[in-house]
């Protein structure tokens, strides 16, 4: 079975088709953020496809997920994306990576570490 996510705003780069889609409701307010356990993900599929990378009012992101499980995903869940562990074995290819970290909570938060691993590629 087919599954249509649409989205009006852009999504993470790292998107790919063959990632794997789940889904998480009912989140609960904490400190600033919206939180739940992530046992309560339920997973969707597989990316098949996507219509648009950029989204906009006018023309949104639509992603088409092959549905693998049976479970559904509802108005107001939130969408995650996991990469496929046997085609993603290693870290980030090239010779340049540009990251952004946001804190969206109104309190101040401490970041405990960041870490990389990088592999050179030509291609």
């Amino acid at each position: 079975m087919i599954v249509i996510l649409t989205f009006q705003n852009p999504i993470n780069e790292s998107v790919q088709t063959g990632d794997i889609v789940f889904a998480i409701s009912n989140f609960t307010q904490a400190g600033g953020f919206q939180h739940n356990n992530l046992n309560n993900a339920r997973e969707i599929g597989y990316i098949d496809a996507f219509s648009n990378r950029d989204g906009t009012q006018s023309d949104p992101i639509e992603i088409r997920v092959e549905q693998t499980t049976s479970a559904t995903v509802n108005p107001g869940d939130f969408i995650m994306f996991s990469k496929n562990k046997a085609a993603n074995t290693s870290g980030v290819s090239g010779y340049y990576a540009n990251v952004k970290m946001v804190n969206d909570s109104s309190k101040e938060i401490e970041l405990f570490s960041v870490g990389s691993d990088i592999t050179i590629n030509s291609n």
